[in-house]
């Protein structure tokens, strides 16, 4: 398996864990994109609580036209694909599909990637 898929196969398997141990979080939320929409201002928040020295991913979301959501990830450690499975299994969870592209903004190292999901029909 490439290097790449086997972080995003961790990312959905981490989306999982994170549902099953963090439960509170995800029950605040009806969907995907609200649970998306909630990462910097509400988890990461608890998240420095607990380790006030972690290095964070930033994200931030451009959900003005109603037929796609835009989720820009933003970190020096690179690690879009493990956001891109996280994203995925987020969606599992709410038992919803969406097509999901990406675009690396960062020139080939996945330090600023911008997602854009599109809800599935049908």
């Amino acid at each position: 398996m490439a290097v790449p898929d086997l972080i995003k196969t961790f990312g959905l398997r981490l989306a999982e864990v994170f549902s099953n141990k963090y439960q509170e979080f995800f029950n605040e939320c009806n969907d995907t994109l609200a649970f998306l929409k909630k990462i910097d201002d509400h988890i990461h928040v608890e998240v420095k609580k607990l380790y006030p020295d972690a290095e964070l991913p930033v994200f931030d979301f451009d959900d003005s036209n109603p037929d796609k959501f835009l989720l820009t990830y933003e970190s020096s450690r690179g690690f879009a694909d493990l956001a891109e499975g996280l994203i995925e299994g987020c969606s599992h969870y709410y038992n919803e599909q969406f097509s999901l592209s990406r675009e690396d903004l960062s020139g080939g190292n996945n330090t600023k990637v911008r997602f854009t999901l599109t809800r599935s029909q049908g």
